[in-house]
């Protein structure tokens, strides 16, 4: 772009360009000559504000600068000087050193079409205005007509920050109010309380007589009011009203529309008919009802009356209605969700307090009293219902105990529905075959050949018709004679019960026989057998003991139960309990992660000297 310096030396001088540098300025880029000046002195300027031209000795203003090229078209002998929009021309503020610069400037010509021209645009520095009685040779304006314009830009910037001001304020204290309106929402899960709370904000925000929250029943023919707040003492407390739909015109254009609408004259216009008498009597002049919009849908309605003839709703009173009801509406869903979700867990509890009924029906209401022995039990679910389950059945006239503790693989609701398979099962073949034996047959390989088969028929029976689940528990299946002290048994992948002495601690571990019931169809089992003497107690577990977890992460472990089986304990029932603290001790606070069983058994007769083991 071509740029000149302006002839001019000081404020006093002319301030018009030469037209030869100027007409050989703009020749060079674009040479259009009606566009040039020649011997007429007819100039332009074009402002953000008020743009004139001086015309035949006479200044002309006009509203904006293209309209005033329209009506003053540009023709031969004609002076440019158009001054960008972005910047008021003060022409009295040149200083010697201000300079011109040839720059494009958009617009059309007569005949219609677009076209550039390149015209003279000053940048000045800014000096002081100059006296009333000096006028500007370039503009042909005074100084005083140029102060006014100068004071109006002034007062209309001032104008412009002080709206600046109270839009900042009023979003400010927007803010504030959506601030608590959220504290209120997150201090409490009580919706009538949340809601309660909303409806007194809004009355002070919104200087209303008082505000209504009312949601549409299922066939959606009647409002119910669910909250509602007064600042007049002579109202009272309107929660629980119902307001029929039909006839209702304000309210059938709001739920139709799902709009917010403003009724300034509440007592006569024609879409508030239906309640004009309340209205009167009540003083109400102004009315806004707003929609309670959930999935696109309108679910019910915010009203928000005043009394004072002077308070009329404002467009911002809307966007800021319509903000709260927003949130309302988010209330409202998440307190929907939270009900289905209360209902649904409480139908589900329901279920699990019915099936732990049932599976508790599968554990032995008390246990069989054995003669010299003593017997004691644990049993702690790490949910409503279980995988693991016991067992102690009399045989053969009381003669023979069968001892069962077993663990089905998994927690919840499957565990359990296969717990009672599992024992239903062992407990229905152990009677069965046990009802042949003879009461004078004696413990021995014939009893344990027994065990075996029905431990077999079991696994069997569970690998082959129910294998789809993939469905297997750890058994150990024992038989106590209690005249000779001898526990015949099969430990099928169970945790190794263990031998406890009055004082010695851990004496013996009862290893594993065969593996796991339930998993594969042909498999194989043995029985072993042991003697169990005098003040020794046999403890057994299942492995949701030793793999009980803290907080930290860290398991009970074989060592310390190990530990807590050194102490010395008088009677079974005093060893369930230690364990039973320590364990509770370990797990404190953190979520129990697997069921909990013990089952024990001690020989309460006086020690002697039996060989131990077999």
């Amino acid at each position: 772009m071509f740029t000149f310096r302006s002839p001019f030396r000081s404020v006093h001088g002319s301030m018009t360009p030469r037209a030869g540098e100027c007409k050989m300025a703009v020749m060079d880029k674009l040479p259009i000559k009606e566009w040039f000046p020649t011997d007429s002195q007819v100039m332009y300027s074009v402002f953000s504000e008020n743009p004139f031209c001086y015309f035949g000795g006479e200044l002309k203003r006009h509203r904006d600068g293209l309209s005033l090229l329209s009506d003053y078209p540009v023709r031969s002998g004609s002076i440019l000087c158009i001054k960008k929009t972005s910047f008021r021309l003060m022409p009295s503020l040149f200083d010697e050193k201000a300079f011109c610069h040839l720059k494009t400037f958009r617009c059309r010509r007569t005949g219609g079409k677009e076209a550039f021209a390149y015209v003279i645009d000053v940048e000045p520095k800014v000096q002081p205005l100059k006296t009333r009685s000096d006028s500007d040779p370039f503009t042909g304006l005074s100084a005083s007509v140029e102060r006014a314009a100068f004071e109006n830009d002034c007062r209309t910037i001032k104008a412009a920050f002080d709206y600046a001001k109270k839009v900042a304020q009023t979003r400010e204290m927007n803010l504030a109010m959506l601030n608590r309106f959220a504290a209120a929402i997150t201090s409490t899960l009580d919706l009538d309380q949340i809601l309660n709370i909303i409806c007194k904000e809004m009355v002070r925000i919104f200087s209303a007589r008082n505000a209504g929250i009312a949601l549409l029943n299922r066939d959606r023919t009647k409002l119910k009011l669910v909250a509602f707040h007064t600042s007049s003492e002579s109202e009272g407390d309107a929660v629980g009203l119902e307001i029929p739909i039909d006839g209702n015109a304000a309210t059938i254009h709001v739920i139709r529309s799902a709009e917010t609408i403003i009724v300034p004259d509440v007592q006569k216009n024609p879409i508030t008919a239906s309640f004009h008498g309340i209205a009167t009597l009540r003083g109400t002049h102004c009315l806004m009802l707003v929609p309670l919009i959930a999935h696109s849908e309108v679910i019910g309605t915010i009203g928000l009356p005043t009394r004072s003839k002077k308070r009329v709703y404002t467009t911002a009173d809307v966007y800021l209605a319509q903000t709260i009801a927003s949130q309302i509406s988010g209330v409202l869903e998440n307190a929907r969700l939270h009900k289905q979700t209360e209902q649904a867990r409480d139908a589900a509890e329901h279920e699990l307090e019915i099936g732990r009924r049932i599976q508790h029906g599968f554990l032995p209401d008390r246990l069989p009293a054995i003669a010299g022995w003593e017997i004691a039990v644990h049993f702690q679910p790490a949910r409503q219902v279980a995988g693991d389950f016991y067992d102690v059945i009399p045989l053969c006239g009381s003669r023979l105990f069968a001892l069962i503790i077993a663990d089905v693989c998994g927690k919840g609701v499957g565990a359990a529905l296969f717990m009672g398979l599992f024992r239903t099962l062992l407990r229905a073949f152990t009677l069965e075959k046990f009802e042949a034996v003879p009461e004078s047959n004696e413990v021995g390989a014939s009893l344990g050949q027994i065990m075996l088969k029905i431990i077999e028929h079991m696994n069997h029976y569970i690998a082959t018709t129910h294998n789809k689940p993939n469905m297997f528990a750890t058994v150990f299946y024992g038989l106590l004679d209690p005249a000779t002290d001898e526990l015949t048994y099969v430990n099928c992948g169970h945790p190794q019960p263990l031998v406890v002495g009055p004082r010695q601690g851990v004496k013996a571990r009862l290893k594993t026989t065969g593996p796991v019931v339930g998993m594969l169809p042909d498999v194989s089992f043995k029985a072993d057998r042991i003697r169990i003497a005098p003040e020794d107690m046999l403890f057994t577990f299942t492995d949701g003991l030793p793999d009980a977890q803290n907080r930290s992460g860290e398991f009970l472990g074989s060592k310390r139960l190990s530990s807590i089986l050194t102490r010395p304990y008088g009677t079974a029932e005093q060893l369930i309990s230690a364990v039973s603290v320590d364990l509770n001790h370990h797990i404190l606070q953190a979520e129990q992660s697997d069921d909990v069983t013990m089952l024990v058994i001690r020989n309460g007769k006086a020690a002697d000297s039996c060989p131990y083991p077999l």
